[in-house]
């Protein structure tokens, strides 16, 4: 009796005991799965330190080589520079949103007041073929005499176009009674020639206004206009002579005279960044796009023209993409070091490790 008292005894233990060991599983499961359910909907990947990316955890905690906190890592983010707070402060990283906005660009130009011979005899040509051929054509309708007046007048309007001058100064030109004297001594008017350079030339139109300084009078601003864009390159310069035609009030300008010019262009409304946010290595245009949460990912865009503090961007981001504009170079040198797949100063010390391994010989 007291054999099968025992023997019940150690039978309700164990069954105690195993009960207690499938409660203890079930309560470990179902902790297991809560976590993984936290973390597959916080969309967390793995935890890692900032300084030391080899690190890998599936729980926060801290670093067991420097002790720091670690950070989590989302997935999708493999691409993607992450910066802590921290360091985002010491740094200095900065973000502005991407926006269509008005934009204007300023050329500036040296220039001189020049005599133009050239132009002056031109005129000259050209009205005075200009006059013959209205006589001719009061005496004759038709003719070879018409014919050749004609001819001469087509030759001295072509010499004009070479100089620069298009149809609607030609055409004013037939009103003038005599030359612009101005042309070879300044009076009420003075001639600046400039050299618009060739990536200019696009933006530069005949009939712009333009804004003249001189060191001979530093606190007069001078208003001309464009006159004349001659149409062939110096082939040295690559650029093309522009005639600009000034007021010259109190003549103050004189033959010779250095003067410094600026057109102002009005360029439309862009999608823009400023340039300090655009990183040119030659080969391709790269923007950092801040994603929030200390995360950076590089994009290359394709850019339009420079205007005065933006440059133009033709696509790669979109408007109210947030663009890193200060830090970005700090960001792209470990891009450039890590291949941007892992933390900012964190592959650094790794990369020297893998170098101090010995190679292993056979």
């Amino acid at each position: 009796m007291k054999k099968k008292l025992v023997v019940l005894m150690l039978c309700l233990s164990a069954l105690n005991l195993l009960l207690i060991s499938c409660t203890g599983k079930k309560t470990e499961n179902h902790a297991g799965h809560e976590q993984k359910s936290v973390k597959t909907e916080s969309g967390i990947e793995y935890f890692t330190c900032s300084m030391h990316p080899s690190v890998k955890s599936d729980k926060p905690g801290k670093c067991p080589i420097c002790g720091m906190e670690l950070i989590p890592v989302f997935r999708g983010d493999g691409d993607k520079i992450i910066v802590d707070e921290k360091t985002r402060e010491t740094i200095g990283i900065k973000s502005i949103k991407a926006a269509y906005m008005n934009l204007s660009k300023k050329i500036r130009l040296p220039g001189r007041v020049a005599n133009d011979n050239d132009l002056y005899i031109a005129q000259q040509e050209y009205l005075t073929s200009y006059k013959n051929l209205e006589k001719i054509r009061n005496n004759y309708s038709k003719g070879e005499e018409l014919e050749r007046f004609e001819k001469i007048l087509q030759s001295s309007a072509l010499r004009l176009k070479l100089l620069g001058f298009d149809e609607r100064e030609i055409t004013k030109l037939q009103n003038a009674d005599s030359p612009d004297m101005n042309l070879i001594y300044p009076d009420k008017k003075a001639y600046v020639i400039a050299e618009i350079y060739e990536n200019d030339l696009y933006l530069v139109k005949i009939g712009q206004k333009v804004m003249g300084t001189t060191p001979a009078f530093p606190s007069d601003i001078f208003n001309g206009i464009i006159r004349a864009i001659e149409l062939a390159l110096n082939q040295e310069t690559r650029s093309a002579k522009a005639r600009i035609e000034f007021d010259n009030t109190g003549n103050k300008l004189r033959l010779e005279m250095f003067i410094t010019l600026e057109i102002n262009i009005d360029m439309g409304k862009h999608l823009a960044v400023p340039k300090n946010a655009l990183i040119d290595t030659g080969i391709r245009k790269v923007v950092y796009i801040d994603l929030g949460n200390g995360r950076y990912k590089m994009t290359e865009v394709k850019t339009g023209f420079a205007a005065s503090d933006h440059i133009q961007i033709l696509s790669g981001i979109n408007e109210g993409d947030k663009i890193v504009t200060e830090g970005n170079f700090l960001l792209d040198s470990q891009s450039t070091m890590t291949g941007g797949s892992s933390l900012l100063y964190g592959s650094s010390e790794e990369i020297k490790k893998d170098e101090n391994k010995p190679l292993h010989k056979h």
